[in-house]
């Protein structure tokens, strides 16, 4: 058959003991892959590619997703739709994983050439929805012809098909994905400073990468790792791991140090050697390379504590904490919410964290917001959070009528999300002028994890500013 070529198996029951924490590095796969790895029994990457595929929309469309996740737990019998599926579905438990077990169907049971199976298998891999009806005949006839199966068994395969259309990975596809995930969980698991100091640094030198680093942060915080501030004599311009579990922070990574500020700091350190004092920093970097600015923003972010000069106290009406955030981007000692959470509790016996918001799921019949339009639908349950915003973008929706799109990154201690809200929506919260650094207070519920994974939707939406929390 085509594509059944061994798979190199990788033991990864190591990899996945993981403390929950951990689990953020496999979000980018998608909040639900996320969930449904935890509850499985990973041992091998044959495995986690069935997992990692069936998480794509054309799965989760026909269901499968959650198919597999009882067969595997054995609540469910394996079962297939005509017998003659079984060879072709066995090692994914009756459900169709990869493009490859659609084309060898094609090929096997309805007597298409493996030139055609393979342009069924393009069609479907580049979503051409509206080439997929020439093969629909073509496919109920040719089972009927070639496998005797009934044309009543083969239109309700062809509909499969055509869900699938909407993406499934090719194999090869899902197992070198998956094997680099996996690869990846393990550095980080092991060596958690290496794994996130080299991420933050590939992502400060990254068009638009500035923005992911709050939510890196945080989550090498969870994952363990200590941030040490930045130091004149040992800081580099990224992030650096110093042993397993600290992080030295760079120069960048402090804002108001740009490149020509940092490289004219470190190449005078290494030709001429360590900093003496503030004051023979100044004296060996020109003017036109480090202003007065860039000086002030080294020593509020503790560059210069090594040698004897002092964070000064934050300004008036802000906390350290704060300071923090306008210097980094993100929580150095400690976070906002944290810091906070015993006298929210205390005052909203409802509040919750991200982190609970990702864990419950909960449906309940509710009305939602969908673009500019309300509706009765069944949806996950709401929770109510304050979070720290971190990045706020807009942009014009994709429709066109519904006026511009305000498109949020935000987090507390546990977790992140995002969060999209659409004009009219807005207008009903009052016009917000929502800022980095703000408290958000919100009422929110998760959207679909298979549709758009790490998103949530806000029904309650108040703010102030980040000091008077």
């Amino acid at each position: 058959m085509i594509g059944t070529t061994s798979t190199s198996m990788i033991p990864l029951r190591m990899t996945f003991s993981l403390q929950d924490e951990q689990w953020e590095s496999f979000k980018r796969l998608g909040l639900a892959l996320e969930d449904f790895s935890r509850k499985q029994n990973l041992e091998t990457s044959k495995t986690f590619a069935i997992l990692n595929s069936l998480c794509r929309p054309g799965p989760s469309i026909n269901g499968d997703t959650d198919t597999y996740i009882r067969r595997r737990q054995k609540t469910e019998p394996v079962s297939y739709d005509f017998p003659q599926l079984e060879p072709y579905l066995k090692n994914s438990l009756g459900v169709i994983a990869f493009q490859e077990q659609i084309m060898n169907i094609a090929h096997g049971l309805a007597g298409f050439t493996l030139a055609e199976a393979d342009e069924l298998r393009k069609v479907m891999g580049k979503k051409q929805i509206s080439r997929m009806p020439l093969y629909r005949e073509k496919l109920i006839i040719g089972l009927e012809h070639t496998s005797n199966i009934s044309p009543h068994l083969g239109a309700a395969l062809w509909e499969k098909f055509v869900s699938m259309s909407q993406y499934v990975f090719n194999k090869s596809h899902a197992v070198a994905y998956s094997y680099l995930t996996a690869k990846g969980a393990w550095a980080k698991a092991h060596y958690p400073a290496y794994f996130t100091a080299g991420t933050l640094t590939v992502k400060l030198s990254t068009s638009g990468g500035r923005d992911d680093i709050p939510a890196l942060v945080r989550d090498g915080q969870a994952s363990g790792c200590l941030f040490a501030r930045p130091d004149i004599n040992r800081s580099s311009r990224g992030y650096e791991a110093v042993d397993r579990q600290t992080i030295l922070l760079g120069l960048q990574s402090i804002r108001g140090v740009g490149d020509v500020s940092a490289d004219a700091i470190l190449s005078e350190r290494a030709q001429n050697g360590a900093f003496l004092s503030l004051e023979n920093a100044r004296s060996r970097i020109p003017g036109r390379s480090a202003s007065v600015t860039v000086w002030n923003a080294l020593v509020q972010a503790g560059a210069f504590e090594s040698l004897g000069v002092p964070i000064p106290a934050p300004e008036a009406g802000e906390s350290a904490l704060q300071m923090e955030f306008n210097l980094f981007g993100f929580f150095l000692s400690g976070h906002l919410c944290s810091s906070h959470r015993a006298r929210w509790t205390a005052e909203f016996p409802d509040l919750t964290t991200i982190q609970e918001v990702w864990n419950d799921w909960r449906k309940i019949q509710a009305v939602r917001w969908y673009g500019n339009t309300k509706r009765q639908v069944w949806t996950f349950a709401d929770r109510h959070i304050k979070v720290v915003v971190t990045k706020v973008s807009t942009r014009k929706s994709k429709k066109g009528n519904q006026g511009l799109m305000t498109m949020l990154e935000i987090e507390d201690e546990t977790s992140s999300a995002r969060l999209t809200i659409f004009a009219k929506q807005l207008e009903l919260f009052g016009n917000p002028a929502i800022k980095k650094g703000m408290i958000l207070d919100l009422i929110v519920h998760k959207d679909d994890p298979d549709k758009y994974p790490g998103y949530v939707s806000a029904s309650k939406l108040q703010i102030q500013a980040l000091g008077g929390a």
